[in-house]
């Protein structure tokens, strides 16, 4: 899989933890994912499903497609809050555009309660007019 992300990641912790958390998610890799979830973490995609809990989240990652290019192009945090973006190429040649809404159980913790995911995805593998 082929990763772009922003280069200012490792300044900040928070960036730095959830660039790392979004590759493993496109890796399907979840011993990195559920290490930052809480326990209770809530998990809700826009127009899709609300997961309860890590082993539904765990599902839900483990089901992802093969991803050919991740590409993070933001990352903002403040105090317990957090947002980023970014574009999925999948092996079958559809991209996905995101964007996480991310809840942070405390401005000081590094442990995630709460996610919510927009997005939109085309087969031809170009962005949404």
């Amino acid at each position: 899989m082929k990763i772009i992300s922003p280069n200012d990641c490792g300044n900040a912790p928070k960036k730095k933890v959830l660039n790392e958390l979004i590759i493993a998610m496109a890796g399907r890799n979840i011993e990195e994912v559920l290490p930052v979830l809480a326990e209770d973490v809530s998990w809700q995609v826009a127009g899709g499903r609300l997961l309860a809990g890590k082993e539904e989240t765990a599902e839900f990652v483990s089901a992802f497609p093969a991803i050919a290019e991740l590409e993070i192009l933001t990352i903002i945090t403040h105090g317990k809050t957090a947002a980023a973006n970014g574009r999925i190429l999948t092996e079958k040649g559809v991209l996905h555009e995101f964007c996480h809404v991310f809840l942070f159980v405390s401005a000081g913790k590094h442990t995630i309660r709460e996610i919510t995911t927009y997005g939109s995805f085309r087969q031809d593998g170009n962005p949404a007019s």
